[in-house]
C-alpha cells in the first residue's frame, strides 16, 4: 500500500510540476526578454538612489548648520543683553534700552 501511495504522490508531483512549468514558461521568457534591459537600468537605479540619498544628507547638514547658527546668534543676542543690563546696573545707568 505504502508503494502504491507513493507512485501516486509522484504522479501527482509530476502532474503539477509540469502544470507549474506550462504556467510559469511565459512569465520566463518575458524574464528573459527583459534581461538586457534590466541589466542597463539596474545600475542606473541603483546610483539615482544613491545621489537622492546624498542630497537628502546634504539637505540635512545644511539645515542642521542652519539651525546651529541661528541658535548661536540667539544665544550670543542673549548674552550681549546680559552683559549690557550687568554693566548698567553696576555703572547705575540702563545701557540695555
Amino acid at each position: 500500500m505504502a508503494r502504491a501511495n507513493a507512485a501516486s504522490a509522484d504522479v501527482r508531483g509530476q502532474a503539477i510540476g509540469g502544470l507549474a512549468r506550462s504556467v510559469a514558461r511565459p512569465a520566463y521568457q518575458r524574464l528573459l526578454e527583459a534581461e538586457p534591459f534590466l541589466r542597463r537600468i539596474v545600475p542606473a537605479l541603483i546610483i539615482t538612489f544613491l545621489c537622492v540619498i546624498g542630497v537628502g544628507a546634504v539637505v540635512q547638514v545644511h539645515s542642521h548648520r542652519q539651525a546651529v547658527v541661528n541658535n548661536a546668534k540667539d544665544d550670543l543676542a542673549l548674552l550681549a543683553l546680559a552683559t549690557a543690563e550687568g554693566l548698567g546696573q553696576r555703572l547705575g545707568g540702563n545701557i540695555a534700552r
